[in-house]
């Protein structure tokens, strides 16, 4: 039986690692990043630097800059400008009735007794401007709209709140448009959703930036907490993205906007990551979306509120053009990764390894191969196909992908290290070799189970960044809590062969009757702490800020080993599962070595939660995981020399 279930589980390995070395070869083909500065930045820096934004276009496009995020032109903007006064009737009626109004058109307007005080008056010299802005307001607010021509002068009459007037987009600035596109740049639409509450609106909006030359534009990020065209017209919003060829944007670790899954699914999961900075985020972490994420749009924020934001955003989007052409990376439009599906059968035999993969799991752990397995094997491969049948594919896909992580990782560690451990007392030398060859075989174990959790999310989906990460801390927690019971049972209480109810309500009894040793308290605390830090670090709501000095230690690893391994994994795991198994092989089954091997479980349970970053290449991952694991076994080496150095000198001293 055992050699049927290891077989299955091979099996779901080898179609992971297909799947895995499939979408790598994908992501390492396409190796085109789009680098975008908002138009609102390039502004700000051109006021800055005293120039025209044509010239700061110029500018940035030298310094390596290809898009910019452009917007329609605002009410506000124009306002701003001097391009449109805007006025309530209220407002206007006051003024005219204690100083006067200088507009002749106005005056004539307030004569007439045609000015409302509840309607908004826009006054502008420009025909065209005030015609674009009474057919948007028309358009897009919906309200009551009137145009009123004079001498070199158009009053546009909107009976609407001021609030919404100056909030109102009226189409793409036709200067702006033509300055960005006359240097060869691409323009990233940044398109909202507010104010379109019909389909003529939305396609018109959609229209401004969807009809302009397909290589003059890359991937449409959208504006505000929801996608263009939710809820009702997210359909218009497909036809007209994919009718124009053009990708939608998601920007990572930020909630996803309302309808964005829906119009993944109904434009064929056509997006394209978006990583958009931090204020003083450094060059490193950005450069890092684009090797570690498959962002493939780095949309380059400055911090305007900085007093130095015009050489601190010069200088960083320099230096990130810079690091992208050093690692090999071209310019070019963001497009979406051609990720094929799975497939139903590749899924299968995905689904049945997991199920294989538990079922030794729980032989291992009542320590005998029972005929009834064949059941539990049966029951578990129903129940993971049956999260098809009760949820979403995507969400069963996940799902099954947490189960599996959480699975292979409790597996490794009870098969190769908990199960293993050896009967008789073995010589120093003869335990660091054990301890070592344990974590290699734990290692293996764990590169397998991660090969499947991250087959399971191989998909066009998943690639596309639009699910969020789920189940992260469940994934970090359950395993551990799992493997301090079988830690306990295998370590302190070895020597019980068969356990009963009876044995086991010893067994507590005599952890509670346990009296408390002062080193041990200093241990446990100690590991507490370590815990505390482990369970505030998972995830990217952390309440455990990253230090100065490890962001960078962080840095320094990147260099140096391409893709930085995890502290918790050769930091905390791997050298207390190493200390662990030296002091178990050595004879020494005390409760704090329990304690040292299930506060080692940390490197299992974190090298399979990477696997679980499904917008992460394999390839990447895997360094990641073997830098942890050799670094891990040095630094256990030196936690080792550690503890026996103080057991010396605290001979030395007694004596």
């Amino acid at each position: 039986m055992k050699k049927i279930l290891t077989c299955l589980v091979i099996i779901a390995v080898v179609t992971g690692a297909f799947l895995v070395w499939r979408s790598d070869a994908i992501e390492r083909r396409h190796n085109q990043v789009e680098i975008t500065v908002d138009f609102d930045d390039l502004t700000a820096l051109a006021e800055r630097a005293n120039v025209t934004r044509h010239q700061m276009l110029a500018e940035l496009k030298k310094m390596g800059v290809t898009a910019i995020g452009l917007r329609e032109a605002s009410v506000e903007r124009y306002r701003q400008e001097g391009l449109l006064t805007v006025q309530t009737g209220g407002e206007l009626l006051n003024a005219w009735r204690t100083i006067g109004v200088q507009n002749a058109k106005l005056n004539e307007l307030l004569a007439a007794g045609k000015v409302s005080p509840t309607a908004v008056y826009l006054t502008t010299e420009k025909q065209e401007l005030a015609r674009r802005l009474a057919h948007k307001a028309e358009l897009k607010l919906e309200r009551p709209v009137k145009i009123y021509a004079g001498d070199n002068t158009y009053v546009v009459e909107i009976t609407d709140t001021i609030k919404r007037v100056e909030q109102l987009r009226i189409g793409l600035d036709e200067q702006d448009k033509a300055s960005i596109l006359s240097l060869g740049l691409r323009i990233v639409p940044r398109i909202d959703n507010k104010f379109l509450n019909n389909a003529e609106a939305v396609g018109e909006t959609l229209a401004e930036f969807l009809t302009l030359p397909k290589e003059s534009l890359s991937a449409v990020v959208f504006e505000g907490e929801e996608v263009t065209g939710n809820d009702s017209f997210l359909q218009l919003t497909a036809e007209m993205l994919k009718e124009a060829g053009v990708s939608f944007g998601i920007i990572e670790y930020n909630p996803r906007q309302e309808g964005s899954q829906k119009l993944a699914s109904l434009t064929d999961y056509s997006t394209v990551l978006v990583h958009s900075n931090f204020p003083r985020e450094n060059v490193h972490n950005i450069v890092n979306a684009v090797q570690e994420r498959r962002v493939r749009l780095l949309y380059v924020r400055i911090d305007t509120n900085d007093p130095a934001f015009y050489q601190k955003g010069m200088d960083l989007i320099a230096a990130v053009a810079q690091r992208l052409e050093e690692l090999g990376y071209t310019t070019g439009p963001a497009t979406a990764f051609a990720t094929p599906k799975q497939g139903r059968a590749l899924i299968l035999l995905m689904l049945l390894g997991v199920a294989a993969a538990g079922t030794l799991l729980l032989a291992e752990i009542c320590g005998q191969y029972h005929q009834l397995l064949w059941a539990v094997l049966s029951v578990g491969f129903l129940g993971l196909g049956g999260l098809f049948v009760v949820f979403s594919h995507t969400f069963a896909l996940q799902l099954a992908s947490i189960l599996a992580a959480m699975i292979f990782s409790s597996l490794a560690v009870v098969t190769q290290q908990l199960n293993r451990l050896p009967e008789q007392n073995l010589p120093t030398k003869a335990a660091v070799r054990y301890a070592l060859v344990t974590l290699v075989r734990t290692f293996v174990v764990l590169i397998g189970g991660g090969l499947v959790v991250l087959g399971l999310t191989s998909s066009p989906l998943f690639t596309s960044g639009v699910p969020l990460f789920r189940g992260v801390k469940l994934v970090h927690l359950l395993p551990l809590v799992l493997i301090a019971v079988v830690s306990a049972k295998t370590v302190v209480y070895g020597h019980i062969k068969k356990w009963t109810v009876k044995e086991a309500m010893e067994m507590l009894r005599q952890i509670w009757q346990q009296p408390l040793v002062l080193g041990y308290m200093v241990v446990l605390a100690v590991l507490a702490v370590v815990g505390y830090i482990y369970v505030g670090r998972t995830g990217h709501t952390a309440g455990i800020p990253v230090l100065d000095l490890e962001q960078k230690l962080r840095i320094i690893l990147s260099n140096v080993l391409l893709v930085r391994p995890r502290f918790k994994e050769f930091l905390i795991g791997y050298p207390l599962a190493f200390l662990g198994l030296v002091l178990a092989a050595k004879g020494y089954r005390k409760p704090i070595t329990a304690a040292l091997l299930t506060f080692g479980g940390i490197a299992a349970v974190a090298v399979v939660n990477t696997f679980m970053h499904f917008t992460t290449p394999g390839y990447n991952t895997l360094l990641r995981s073997f830098h942890g694991l050799w670094l891990g076994i040095v630094f256990g080496l030196l936690y080792t020399f550690g503890l026996y150095l103080l057991i010396s000198l605290g001979k030395r001293v007694t004596k």
